[in-house]
């Protein structure tokens, strides 16, 4: 088993796993470390292995997972649809059925996008 030297004591990869599992549950923590007004600091705090390992744990979670879906679904579908409005327009084909139905999935994508912003 390696052992790491971690503030002066030496911890074995069950003590280590302990330790991160404790502060991984820390509430505020990623929080507060993005809060560090100089970017150096946080660009240090980054790259130790703690925070790596919280990261990864966070990011691979399935809350985040589900929110980067909805977020890409939210994009392609505000993307299509308001390309097919504009374009339905510029065309000069008149308000039709088709129209309304891409011009409102615009909308709703575009007040996800708002909502989601207001949420952050």
């Amino acid at each position: 088993t390696k052992r790491v030297r971690f503030a002066g004591t030496q911890l074995s990869p069950q003590q280590r796993a302990a330790l991160y599992y404790k502060v991984s549950k820390l509430d505020y923590f990623l929080p507060a470390i993005l809060a560090l007004e100089e970017t150096v600091e946080v660009d240090r705090a980054s790259k130790t292995k703690l925070l790596r390992h919280i990261l990864d744990k966070e990011l691979g979670s399935r809350p985040t997972l589900t929110m980067a879906f909805f977020d890409l679904f939210f994009l392609l579908m505000l993307l299509v649809t308001f390309q097919m409005s504009v374009y339905h327009v510029v065309e000069g084909y008149g308000h039709n059925v088709k129209y309304f139905i891409t011009y409102y999935l615009s909308m709703i994508g575009i007040l996800y996008a708002i909502l989601r912003k207001f949420g952050q």
